[in-house]
Order: C-alpha cells, then structure tokens, then sequence
C-alpha cells in the first residue's frame, strides 16, 4: 500500500540555514531506540527511510510543529497514524516549504492522499475508498516529519536569500547512505547566551506532571507559554532555544504526556507507566533538559505498594454497619486517600506522601462486591447476614462489633424452641420448625431441604399457625400440581387457615382475607404486577428447583415478591450446577453469594476448593435432613399421596367418555344389566387411562407429547428428586403401555 500526502504551507517563518544530513541512517536507527522505548508496542522495523528535504523546508515544518496538530484528526485516525509509523509503514518522504509527500508500504500499490492545510483547516484528497487512511498517513507523515526535524536542525549562521536559492536547487536526497557534499555547519553566536530548558516534575492525584521554564545563565526562570498556538513564540526563540522545544514537544508526546491548559503543565495519566519512565525515560532526558523533582516523584518511582485492607462492623438500629480501613505498612491512611483509593479500585492511584497505592489485586473483588452492595442499599446500612460473606473471605482482615459477634453465635447455636406445637408432628419436624423461627426472628431467611415425603409441608404449615406474623396473610407459590397438595395438607393439619388459589382474574385484595394465597409458578408470572401492591407475612418458594435459570421470566416474578421473612422448600437444592443455589439464596438473602459474575469468576478460579467454600457459606441457612438421618423417628413406612391434576387434553377426553357412558348406560349403574356388564367395565378402563395419559386411548395419536400427561409430568419431577438424593425408584402400573410411555419421557 502506498500512500501520498500533500501538505501545502504559505511563508517559511525564521531564516533558513544549512543542515547536515550525512549520518542519517545512523542517527535515525539510534533515534529509533532511543525516543520510542515508552511506545506500548515495541518497534520491530529498522527505520531506515529514504527521505527527499531542503532546508528551508525542514525551517517552515519545525515552526509549525512546536504548536499542538493531533487535535486536528479524530481519535481513530491518531491511533491509525500511530500504528502505521511505529510499524515502519513509512517508507519515503518527500518534504518541500509547499507540501509532503508521505509513501506508505510499497510504491507499485499506487495509493496516494492529498492533504491541503490552508488557513488551519485540513482537507484531504485520496485515492483510497478510506477516508480515515488517508488522514492516518497524513499524521504518521507528520510524525516522522517531526522526528526529522528534532534531529537533523542544527543552530548555524543565517545566510542570505541568494545563497538559499542555491540551496534549493537541487534538493538533498538522502536514502540512508551519504550523498553528495555537505558544508559544515556554521556555529551561530546567540548559542551562548541561549536559555536551556528546565522541567520541574511533580506528583499530582491523576499522574505524574511538570511544567517547563527557561532558565537564563543567571538563574532566572521564566515559564514557557506551553499552549495549543506555541508557533507564535517561535520566531522570537534563537536556534538552540527553537531546537530543545521541538524536541521536548516530540518527547512529551513519544512517551505518552498529554497537555493540559489548566497549568499549564504536561501529564502522564497513565499509572502503570509512571515507573518505567522514572526509571529508564527520565535520566535520558538528563541529556538535553535540566531536571527538577521532589521526594513525592522519587516516591513514584519506587512503583506500586498495595494496602492492606480491613472491614470494620458495627450494630446499629438492627443492621450492620460497615467501613473501609486502609493501612501501609502499619500506618492508617487519612480518610481522603482512603475514599481515593475506594474510587478508584482496580486502577489505584497516586498520594503523593505514599507514592503508588492500590489494593491488593487479590481482594479487588471483595472490595468491589461490599462497594457495590453499600451502594445498592443506601450507604453502609446492611443486614447482618452479610457478616457470613465477610467471615467466609479468608483474605480479609475483620474487626466486628462485639455485639454482631454475640448475634452470630447465637444464630449459630439455636436454643430449644419455646412455643407449643401440635403432638400430630413428628421430633424432627418440631425442630425444623423450631429452626426456620429462630433464623427468621433474627431477620434471616431460610432454606428447608428435607428429602421428598419427610413434611416439609406440614412444617411450613405449623409455622404459619403458630409463629403469624400480625396483620399479613402467607404467600406459597408451586407448581401447579402441587396447589392441591397444599390445599389439602394445610385443611387436613390447620384447619383454621383459610387457603385461597390465585387465579385469572384474581387480585390480592378480591378474595377476602384468607390467611394463606397458593400459586401456581404459571399464574405468579401472569400476575407478578399484583405483587407491588402487597407485602406478605412469609413468601415461599416450594419445588424452588423451577427458579433455578436466573434469567427466566418466572425467576424475575418471583424476585418481586415483597414479604417480612422469605422461605425456600426443595428436596434438591443443588441439581445440576452452583448456579442453582446462588438463584435460590438471591431470592432468599440478596448479596450473600455476591454478584452472578463474581460468584461465576471464584467459582472457576477456585476449582475443587469452591465447594468448600460455598458450603461454609450457606450452612447456617440450610437445614438438609435424609430419611437415613432420622430412621428411628418414622414409621415402618410412609406413604404421601400426591394427587396429579389433569392436563387439559386429559379432561376433556374423560368429560367426553363420562357423557357417552352417561347416555349409553343411563345414571343409575345400580341397575346395570349383565349384557351391559362388559361396556361398563369397559367405560372405566378407558376413563383409567384418559387419567393416566391420554395417548393411551387406541383413538389418541402414539406420538403424543408426554407432558399431556399430569401423572406422568408429576411423575418426572418427583424421580429427578428422589434419585438426585441416592436413592432408587421403583414404578408400578397396570398398563404396560403406560410403563412404554414413562420409559421414553424418562429417556427424554
């Protein structure tokens, strides 16, 4: 790719003088090391340019290029130049008083760009479809233009017009080899009395900066006017003054110093670079500028110093309270560097009586997380749950409020429960419920993972009548072939709550006052606008395993659910993923297992040991109790009737087959006669098998889906139950099709 870039100029600006230009391949290659070492990438071409210049050419670019030019592209396009001059694309240029010429790549590709600089605009001309490109080559020719002339002007005699002329003609060529005959340059007088530069470096909050002064041979120092128009200065500065300023121009923006009006001064924000150039930049700027620094530079230079990092709790109004206490090396830090540091986590930042501060990068994270839950509920207030994410970070210094400490031990260590039951439950299920009170009077929400048929029902049930909370009824949201179960469960145990289904058309407030809503997960989700308008007393979540995809919409419905204390029923709290549970403890206690990134990022940094540490986590919120573990207290055996609401397709398939028995038979069976014996008989298998799956009906296509079945839907759901916890399960029916049909949506 070639590219060519005409710059026209009007006016030459100070007198031209001779260049001496027989060493440039050597000087070039030594620039090259030299000034590009701060570059991100390193250079891996040799540089080695044919370049076509006069000098009167090289005096009318180096006045233009002490003011600042970058602005005058767009960003991408300056990244674009940069690149392409890093990387050696350059490979010829041709610099006149009118205009450069700019070769980019190989010369046969015939790509050319004409730039025109007339009155302070830009406009481009190009042969490339790609307007950024051309205005890329543009300011790589710019930059190798001002790497040109910070080497090659040299302060000499001014000579006169005629012998300028001859100058001009012809023009120096010079492709890294020396041509030709050179005069000797000619030493100009004012040198003497030239005013060197020097750079005061300081530390400031966003980087390390300096500003720049003349310093006379007496010591006078006067401040250089370091703005974006520096070109009207030019003509009044002698050579060897004109010659350190364009060098620390192309300096400054070589090693990644950004202007700032407000000073005016020079900044290298970037951090990660400070103590690279301190250490390896700085002193070769020692050769062409004096230099000026304070401790808090030298401190820079040390690099960066992590903090060590302390949360410290107290109790207040029922919450816990929490701050940030930074310390380096034993020291407190003030709690202005304290709130920097906090701001700026990832990135650290400069105090200047410390130098280079950040937090350890291993405890970013925690940081970040109590950060970003402080902020989520209002300053510092948070519940006193929350101590178990910070006890659980082994990482992390803590100093807690004696108080807080005596609330977690005893949130650790329940005492016997002091209310009355009724004598119909079983040891265990008393302390199941004697458990979920004790962790909700200390405004903690708990998860009952007993193993299907061991009453989770009945506890939650007795929890209701025997711990209400005043003035609020009970929400339970299932799924719908569970509704049933719970209807007849609460009447059968707790005949004094009044259960109500929500419905379609249902409201909150048009079903009376019951003391218990069911829901089906389903109808919550066509509902979930109702839940801003009530808050319950206990909200639970039974066979929780159906919020397990945290982005579901019935996920997100139950999310909404405002209630004083939020409970969670499953017999398999942890199916298939770790991400399951973290779905099931956001519901229940907010910001215990962090952020889904974060709890996704540890989970696969930590490996093996992430189980452990999950377990630490939850244990004092999960009650998981097998039928192993309490053997001695069940009967010989237990049965748990599950009732299994029909599919829609199932009901209209048995109301058929009753209506026709209905007319065929009449409706007193009592009086069937015996030639009618073998239709009657024949009616109730087939009303067996519309209730069992309505595929097995010899008019019903085979392929039917599985899920038409309530049974066998009901079916599925409790044997992933059961033989997620170890245990086998042995099915029975009647029809052998049936047990076909189970067979495959097992498989499925």
């Amino acid at each position: 790719m070639i590219a060519i870039v005409a710059i026209p100029f009007s006016g030459c600006g100070p007198s031209p003088r001779v260049v001496l230009i027989g060493f440039a391949r050597h000087l070039l290659l030594l620039l090259n090391q030299h000034f590009f070492k701060s570059f991100s990438a390193p250079l891996m071409c040799s540089r080695f340019h044919k370049r076509v210049y006069s000098q009167a050419a090289l005096e009318c670019w180096f006045a233009r290029l002490t003011g600042e030019w970058e602005h005058r592209f767009s960003a991408s396009e300056v990244r674009m130049a940069r690149d392409l001059y890093r990387s050696g694309e350059v490979s010829q240029l041709e610099l006149t008083t009118e205009y450069a010429i700019v070769y980019v790549g190989r010369e046969k590709d015939g790509l050319y760009s004409l730039v025109e600089w007339e009155n302070g605009s830009l406009n481009v001309r190009s042969s490339s479809q790609d307007d950024p490109m051309g205005m890329a080559v543009a300011a790589a020719g710019i930059y190798e233009i001002e790497e040109l002339v910070s080497d090659e002007i040299a302060p000499v005699k001014p000579i006169s017009d005629g012998e300028m002329e001859a100058l001009e003609t012809p023009e120096v060529e010079s492709d890294g080899k020396a041509e030709g005959a050179f005069r000797d340059p000619i030493s100009d007088p004012r040198d003497a009395s030239a005013r060197s530069l020097l750079l005061s470096f300081f530390a400031a909050k966003r980087g390390l900066g300096f500003r720049a002064y003349w310093v006379s041979s007496k010591g006078n120092r006067v401040r250089v006017p370091l703005h974006r128009k520096g070109t009207r200065s030019v003509a009044s500065l002698i050579p060897k003054e004109r010659e350190g300023l364009i060098r620390l121009t192309g300096l400054t923006r070589r090693c990644g110093f950004e202007f700032r009006p407000r000073g005016p001064c020079y900044l290298l924000v970037d951090l990660e670079r400070i103590p690279a150039f301190l250490r390896d930049e700085l002193p070769r700027w020692q050769g062409h500028f004096q230099i000026e620094t304070d401790e808090a530079v030298d401190r820079l230079a040390e690099g960066w110093r992590n903090v060590q990092v302390k949360a410290v709790t107290n109790a207040r109004n029922g919450k816990m309270t929490f701050a940030w206490r930074l310390a380096l090396d034993g020291i407190d830090l003030p709690n202005g560097v304290v709130e920097s540091v906090l701001q700026r986590v990832r990135s650290g930042v400069i105090a200047p009586q410390f130098g280079l501060i950040r937090i350890d990068p291993s405890k970013v994270e925690t940081v970040e997380r109590w950060q970003d839950l402080a902020f989520d509920r209002n300053a510092h207030s948070l519940p006193k749950y929350l101590m178990f994410s910070l006890f659980c970070d082994q990482s992390l210094l803590l100093e807690v409020d004696p108080k807080l400490e005596e609330w977690r031990r005893d949130l650790l260590d329940p005492s016997p429960g002091a209310f009355p039951l009724p004598a119909a439950l079983r040891p265990y299920q008393m302390r199941g419920v004697h458990w979920l009170a004790h962790l909700c009077d200390r405004d903690c929400h708990p998860l009952l993972a007993d193993e299907m048929g061991m009453g989770k029902t009945v506890q939650v049930g007795a929890l209701f009548s025997h711990r209400p909370v005043e003035g609020r009824c009970h929400l339970v949201v299932c799924p719908a072939s569970v509704v049933p179960v719970w209807q007849n469960e609460l009447a059968r145990f707790f005949p004094e709550l009044r259960t109500e289904v929500l419905k379609s058309g249902h409201h909150f407030s048009n079903g009376g006052r019951p003391s218990v809503w069911i829901a089906s997960y389903t109808q919550l989700r066509r509902q979930k606008h109702l839940l801003r308008d009530i808050k319950f007393g206990y909200a639970v979540l039974d066979e929780a395993q159906f919020i397990k995809n945290p982005d579901a919409k019935v996920t997100t419905a139950c999310m909404g659910i405002r209630a004083c204390h939020r409970l969670v029923l499953t017999g398999t709290p942890l199916e298939n993923r770790y991400l399951d549970l973290w779905t099931l403890f956001r519901f229940l206690m907010p910001g215990l297992l962090g952020r889904q990134s974060g709890f996704e990022a540890v989970q696969e940094r930590e490996g093996a040991a992430f189980a452990r540490r999950l377990h630490r986590q939850v244990a004092p919120f999960v009650l998981r109790r097998t039928k192993r573990d309490v053997i001695s207290e069940l009967p010989p055996k237990v049965e748990v009737d599950l009732v299994c609401p029909m599919s829609d397709l199932q009901k209209r398939e048995y109301a058929r087959l009753a209506e026709d028995g209905l007319r065929s038979l009449g409706g007193d069976f009592g009086g069937v006669v015996a030639e009618q014996r073998i239709s009657f008989f024949a009616l109730l298998t087939r009303l067996r098998q519309a209730c069992c799956d309505p595929a097995l009906l010899p008019w019903m296509s085979q392929d039917l889906s599985h899920t038409h079945s309530g049974k066998i839907a009901l079916l599925i759901d409790k044997v992933e139950e059961v033989v997620s916890t170890g245990h086998k399960v042995v099915v029975f029916s009647q029809f052998v099709s049936l047990l076909n049909r189970v067979r495959a949506a097992l498989a499925e």
